[in-house]
């Protein structure tokens, strides 16, 4: 409960500085609330108020799984370049035929699709679970007040927790494997990436591709490659700079993305500062350079610099 009400009060908190910490978060509460439920003794209870307790074991597992299926999905975050953009830039700016851009950019495809599972159908599809929360409450509230139903739902509901909980491991373990693998894959694609391509091929990657989604679904090895290791190798030019930037805007400014933002603006000079400002300021939404200086930024000695 201390954990809820902080989360809630506290938004300027570690746990508010992305969306990926505030699922975690999330789940560490509500895991937390459900296991102290699930080991509350419940001897002292009748027949009858002992199964209607078990009942509301199961709905806790429940709701709390449902809430972990919905939060730990990486979110559809709007690249700079969507459909229907009504800036004139973005429906003017051509396509490079360049096929090893290409290619890359239909493997990334394929990759981010399998690190986005949709975990919400089934058993926890919106529809299917809200429906099935009535009968079980009204499920309890009989086993309460009925000695036959509650003689009934006696061994059943004893174990239709432990099964769900089972379901959910079944379901979920070959997903993390899946993730691991397909997260290995990404780190050598675009290894390769960096020692093939150039400051062109670069340019039109970061611009054609879904930066806010990759640093969502991707950790800190990942962005090591995109940030650090692209701008050591001299492949990053203006606009790729300012595709990396709002993608890392829009996902969330912390820990070793803090650095990023530095060393990608500290990086250019000149008239390119002029550039990355006006391509950061024509996001039509309210992140600009400004936003990412003074809000985005948690460290103050490097706003400083």
């Amino acid at each position: 409960a201390c954990f809820a009400v902080l989360y809630l009060l506290f938004e300027g908190g570690p746990c508010h500085w992305t969306r990926l910490a505030e699922a975690w978060y999330l789940i560490f509460v509500l895991s937390t609330t459900a296991v102290a439920f699930l080991v509350v003794p419940n001897k002292n209870l009748d027949g009858r108020t002992h199964v209607a307790f078990y009942v509301a074991r199961f709905m806790a597992v429940l709701i709390v799984m449902k809430i972990y299926v919905s939060v730990i999905n990486p979110r559809h975050m709007k690249p700079f370049y969507a459909h229907g953009d009504n800036r004139t830039f973005t429906r003017t700016r051509p396509h490079s035929d360049d096929k090893l851009a290409q290619r890359v950019l239909q493997q990334l495809e394929v990759y981010m699709t399998k690190l986005s599972i949709k975990r919400e159908v089934g058993l926890f599809h919106r529809q299917v679970f809200s429906i099935l929360l009535l009968p079980l409450l009204y499920t309890q509230m009989a086993a309460m007040n009925y000695f036959e139903v509650a003689w009934v739902l006696f061994h059943p509901i004893r174990v239709a927790w432990v099964l769900l909980m089972t379901y959910l491991v079944i379901q979920e373990v070959p997903r993390i494997v899946i993730r691991r693998n397909t997260l290995n894959k990404v780190k050598e694609l675009l290894t390769y990436v960096l020692e093939q391509c150039d400051h062109s091929e670069m340019r039109e990657i970061y611009m054609r591709v879904n930066l806010e989604s990759i640093f969502q679904a991707t950790r800190y090895e990942v962005h090591e490659l995109l940030v650090e290791s692209a701008l050591g190798k001299g492949l990053l030019d203006v606009w790729s700079k300012a595709m990396l930037l709002n993608g890392m805007q829009k996902y969330g400014v912390n820990g070793r993305r803090n650095e990023y933002v530095r060393d990608l603006i500290l990086s250019c000079k000149n008239t390119e500062l002029t550039e990355l400002k006006s391509i950061l300021d024509s996001t039509g939404d309210y992140n600009c350079l400004f936003k990412l200086i003074y809000n985005d930024l948690r460290s103050t000695a490097i706003r400083d610099e």
